[in-house]
């Protein structure tokens, strides 16, 4: 009888938040990302959505073997954690949400393939998790299982990390800057090739009002309602 007020599926998984701030996830479990603590041998896949002890959660995001949710300003995260991308300082499995180390303040999430990154009450970028073509946006290719800061961006309102490998940030002036692979042009800068390890602008866009990136691209609204998008 719960209100829907957001899904996020990816993989094999999805998860739900319900009004009050519930979550419920269902699918396969084979890296505890339904997130109910039950063991991932009693319980491999479920067909209707068991509950996630979260609440009060405001907004959620589910990776490839993880999942994420804000829950007043902190971030909580479940599932596989090979990469790090739990934020715990470990490199485990959890079948329980646990929270992520020394974020407070959180505005907003974007979960990725094996990482995800969250803005600070400072409008700071901090991520985690696997950082293979330098998605962490720290400088290094090196995988973190806690957050590392972002170089540069202290005004970011809306950040979102892909499957492919590279994660962009909306900033306060309406300003896109991304970073990590850029095999197919999806930094926006007007070319192609090499990883870039951190923060560069999209060419030529200064009006953006959010951001979401797939694969190995990326689009923006802009506040004129129009949408920009560019890469693969």
């Amino acid at each position: 009888g719960w209100l829907l007020t957001g899904v996020t599926a990816l993989y094999l998984a999805a998860c739900a938040l319900v009004d009050g701030g519930f979550v419920e996830c269902w699918g396969a479990n084979g890296n505890g990302q339904l997130g109910n603590g039950v063991s991932l041998a009693t319980l491999p896949r479920s067909t209707s959505p068991v509950v996630v002890d979260v609440q009060d959660a405001s907004d959620l995001h589910v990776g490839a073997v993880h999942d994420c949710a804000l829950v007043a300003g902190t971030v909580e995260c479940w599932g596989g954690g090979g990469a790090g991308q739990l934020g715990n300082g470990s490199t485990g499995f959890s079948n329980l949400p646990v929270p992520v180390s020394g974020l407070t303040g959180v505005t907003a999430l974007g979960t990725g393939m094996g990482n995800t990154c969250a803005i600070g009450a400072g409008g700071e970028v901090w991520c985690w998790g696997d950082n293979g073509h330098g998605q962490l946006g720290d400088g290094t290719t090196t995988a973190s299982s806690v957050p590392v800061q972002v170089t540069g961006i202290t005004d970011a309102v809306d950040v979102s990390s892909s499957l492919g490998g590279h994660t962009c940030a909306v900033r306060l002036g309406g300003e896109v800057s991304c970073w990590g692979r850029n095999e197919f042009g999806e930094l926006g800068r007007g070319d192609s090739g090499a990883d870039v390890l951190a923060p560069v602008d999209v060419a030529s866009l200064t009006d953006a009002a959010t951001i979401s990136v797939g694969n190995y691209s990326a689009c923006s609204a802009r506040t004129d309602g129009s949408v920009v998008c560019w890469g693969e």
